[in-house]
């Protein structure tokens, strides 16, 4: 017998096959609780691999047909052709259904016995929830769902406890990736003498992600606790310009700072001060170097560098305009705070 003939009494046999098993996996899916569960495959999937199998062994079979005449050679072609393209269709279709990252897991209760039961899961980013199948052979029947969070596979990492309690398998599992197994998320199946066991089986050895400690959070900032913070970095600032001089030429003194009312509750503290140098460009430089050291925050406004701290609220705001009175203009505020207590003052 030629080859050529060998191959197509091959590749029909394959396509009796494929189309068989196809319509076995109909059979099966035609109830809505069963799905064929091969692997990680379901019954989608696996119509799928067989439809781009069907369509290879098309290609096969045309691929080996011999023709004379010309007529037919074109009708050889064509299939062919038709054979080729429907491969890189089934092909694309079968690399999306199979795309995602599943997992089929066994239930394996606490005494390390199999329960019949399998979980399949998909990774998934958005939050999900995995199906819960009793499984005869490659036929599963759903039992039930397991809700869980993004990137939840519990029963695949082994995330679960899974108990025989008054004839009634209990099974609790960790709801989020990484989380405990308290309980909250469980599921009550059956269990059924013909498919229990075997036993001395193991689960994957699981350990939660630990819990981050909660934050204490920071007591709540006060007027004086900020004006502290204001007082200071008013004298750094005075300590980096030595021989400054006010606007009268006269040495520059430190001032008190100025609360204002901002509302019935809430007070605000200002310093102010204008001065000269000898050099007001490197002096400006060294304040704001100083402020930077200190862990203030750099933003810019129109001709003025301002310095913020986010957990103070204090703020830097200072101006070269020796082009217009030969003085650098600063001022140091802190947000408005509750008010003080009658007598409370900076230290």
């Amino acid at each position: 017998m030629r080859p050529a003939v060998v191959v197509r009494w091959a590749t029909g046999i394959l396509a009796v096959l494929i189309l068989v098993a196809i319509a076995v996996v109909a059979a099966v899916t035609d109830d809505p609780h069963r799905i064929v569960l091969v692997g990680t495959l379901d019954s989608w999937q696996l119509t799928v691999v067989l439809a781009l199998i069907g369509c290879g062994d098309l290609a096969v079979f045309a691929f080996s047909i011999r023709v004379s005449h010309p007529l037919a050679r074109a009708g050889v072609i064509f299939a062919c052709l038709a054979a080729t393209v429907a491969v890189v269709v089934a092909g694309a279709v079968a690399m999306l259904a199979t795309l995602e990252t599943s997992h089929v897991s066994p239930i394996i209760d606490d005494e390390g016995c199999d329960t019949g039961y399998v979980v399949r899961e998909t990774e998934s980013y958005g939050g999900g929830a995995g199906a819960v199948y009793l499984v005869d052979g490659v036929i599963a029947t759903a039992q039930g769902s397991t809700p869980t969070g993004p990137a939840a596979t519990p029963f695949h990492d082994g995330a679960y406890t899974a108990s025989l309690v008054d004839h009634v398998l209990r099974v609790s599992y960790a709801s989020g990736a990484g989380g405990p197994i308290d309980g909250s998320s469980r599921l009550i199946l059956t269990p059924y003498e013909d498919v229990y066991g075997p036993c001395g089986l193991s689960r994957p050895a699981y350990v939660p992600s630990p819990v981050a400690p909660t934050p204490t959070p920071k007591p709540p900032l006060s007027l004086p606790d900020a004006e502290k913070v204001m007082a200071d970095m008013y004298r750094q600032t005075q300590n980096v310009v030595p021989g400054a001089t006010d606007a009268d030429g006269d040495p520059w003194a430190p001032v008190a700072p100025t609360r204002t009312a901002c509302d019935a509750d809430s007070m605000q503290s200002t310093v102010s001060a204008e001065f000269a140098t000898s050099d007001n460009a490197a002096a400006l430089a060294r304040i704001l170097a100083t402020w930077d050291a200190a862990g203030f925050a750099a933003d810019r406004a129109i001709q003025t560098d301002i310095r913020f701290d986010p957990d103070s609220g204090v703020a830097l705001r200072i101006s070269d305009r020796s082009t217009i009175d030969r003085l650098i203009h600063l001022s140091i505020t802190t947000p408005c705070l509750p008010a003080p207590d009658a007598g409370e003052t900076t230290e």
